[in-house]
């Protein structure tokens, strides 16, 4: 897993820190077709649209055709860092296929007696969250290291009951723990009661004499020149399918189902260089490599209620959905050194290059999401256009981590989880308006409470504004939307004891532009 956390507050003892993952699997962008992210994702109410099939399935009961629909899009993400007082940008820009649907309709004709008037059958494909960004922070740090977070690491490890004989019986050329890796880049070292940032060399190996040298840096005196790049890739895919029936033309009822498909990709490389001069380290990079890849499984249901001929009613319930996942990781440390004595008799080694990697490590575990529950209405305006909005209720509270074979072992997080994050209502009001038969416009915008419950000061809240048109003909259809979304980050590129690691607050902007065409028949 990650050996970095967002936050350390509220933090339960024991905790493996895969908790910091709730936001990133149970969020949602907006998503959908382009006219429902015109909309800013709103229209639990509103019915009739492919892209509303993952979000209410009572929306098929409105169909009275068949219809299919396929989108494209480009996507890109601007965030600002400040670290260590230090202002960096980056980018990253990426195309994909959203969404795409069909539906199969079994409307009964108008002359057709009888209060059930058929229904729609529809499946659908959607990008639900997006995962796609690039993150770059620097800036020189005279208060600690990266080989500090290392040796309370392996610390925590021998508190733990792992020993030092552990740490050497693992391959020192591909170990499979991040303490071994450390040790065998000489990072740090074991002086006999615990391990420092430092490196040792035997005086003589024969009689088993062992120097452990002071730590590699005196802060504030030294500094520590440190850089990393971020980049994320992936996102969560939804396949659903639904049916929706018309009672009456005025009642609409459906139920459905998804599987939810996860991949989260994480690339990371952080490089530290000793400053103003070396002693022993010169510098160093680490990186990391972590994966989780799961399916899920969720329920939903929906109805929408023609309250009157201007006014549409809607709710969903979407179960919680449970993933059975699995998580890939590894590490690897390049470090170069100022010719240091390691060993002086029977042989004399100095050392100047280090570059050891992990295996590549696997951990199977479940996470279930917490639902979603929405509620929405309609207003409309003739031919001319409606307004429509929603609130949506998370319960980030309940989301939970398992382990079969080991009920205890996320107690800590499953703490941490409720101790961190809080129940959440999430808002989206969209708008169209139409200019004549063919052609509408669309906006909208979304608001997305911050999950975390006051860990620090920092809003967390994401704003999305959004614009829309469409072109509508017999048997054809094309929409564009633009999506913009606002936000704040905090990232840590690793923790220490003493709360005082370096902390990376970034300003978010995520741009989306798709076109969703479609065919009726």
């Amino acid at each position: 897993m990650s050996v970095s956390s967002s936050v350390l507050a509220q933090v339960e003892p024991g905790s493996l820190g895969y908790y910091s993952y709730v936001p990133d699997f149970s969020g949602q962008s907006v998503y959908g077709s382009a006219r429902m992210q015109g909309l800013a994702g709103a229209g639990v109410s509103l019915g009739g649209d492919i892209g509303q099939i993952g979000l209410n399935p009572a929306s098929l009961g409105f169909f009275r055709k068949s219809e299919i629909s396929i989108s494209a899009g480009v996507g890109s993400s601007g965030n600002q860092s400040s670290f260590l007082g230090n202002s960096t940008h980056a980018n990253r820009t990426w195309f994909g296929l959203p969404n795409f649907g069909a539906v199969i309709n079994f409307s009964k004709d108008d002359l057709v007696p009888g209060i059930f008037r058929g229904g729609s059958l529809g499946i659908s494909f959607t990008k639900t969250n997006n995962y796609q960004d690039q993150f770059q922070m620097s800036g020189i740090n005279n208060q600690n290291s990266m080989t500090d977070y290392f040796a309370e690491n392996a610390n925590a490890g021998l508190a733990n009951g792992r020993t030092f004989n552990d740490v050497l019986n693992e391959d020192p050329t591909l170990p499979n723990s991040l303490d071994a890796l450390a040790f065998n880049a000489y990072l740090i070292d074991y002086d006999g009661s615990q391990y420092t940032p430092s490196i040792g060399y035997y005086q003589n190996r024969d009689s088993g004499t062992y120097v452990n040298e002071p730590p590699y840096y005196s802060f504030p005196l030294d500094q520590a020149q440190q850089k990393q790049t971020v980049t994320r890739k992936g996102g969560q895919y939804s396949w659903d399918l639904a049916y929706g029936a018309n009672i009456n033309d005025r009642i609409y009822l459906g139920f459905g189902g998804s599987i939810l498909v996860t991949n989260y990709q994480q690339q990371s490389l952080f490089s530290e260089k000793h400053l103003p001069f070396p002693y022993y380290l010169k510098d160093f990079t680490f990186t990391e490599n972590d994966a989780h890849r799961g399916t899920g499984f969720t329920a939903k249901i929906g109805a929408i209620i023609k309250a009157t001929d201007w006014m549409r009613i809607g709710v969903s319930v979407h179960s919680p959905t449970y993933n059975y996942m699995k998580e890939t990781y590894s590490w690897g440390i390049v470090g170069n050194f100022n010719n240091v004595l390691i060993e002086q008799n029977p042989t004399t080694t100095y050392l100047n290059h280090s570059d050891v990697k992990t295996t590549t490590n696997y951990f199977n575990y479940r996470f279930i999401k917490p639902l979603r529950a929405s509620a929405g209405i309609t207003l409309l305006a003739g031919k001319r256009g409606f307004l429509t909005g929603d609130v949506e209720f998370v319960p980030y509270q309940t989301a939970t981590l398992q382990y079969p074979s080991n009920q205890f072992l996320f107690e800590a997080d499953n703490a941490t989880i409720k101790n961190m994050y809080r129940n959440v209502f999430n808002y989206k009001l969209g708008a169209e308006v139409k200019l004549n038969k063919e052609f509408s416009l669309r906006g909208g915008f979304a608001y997305y409470a911050d999950p975390y419950n006051h860990v620090d000061n920092l809003k967390r809240d994401q704003y999305n504004f959004t614009f829309g048109a469409g072109y509508r003909i017999e048997g054809f259809y094309v929409d564009f939307a633009v999506v913009q979304n606002f936000t704040n980050q905090l990232y840590k590129p690793y923790t220490l004891n003493n709360g005082q690691e370096p902390t990376d607050i970034m300003k978010k902007h995520y741009s989306f532009y798709q076109i969703t065409t479609g065919f009726t028949f």
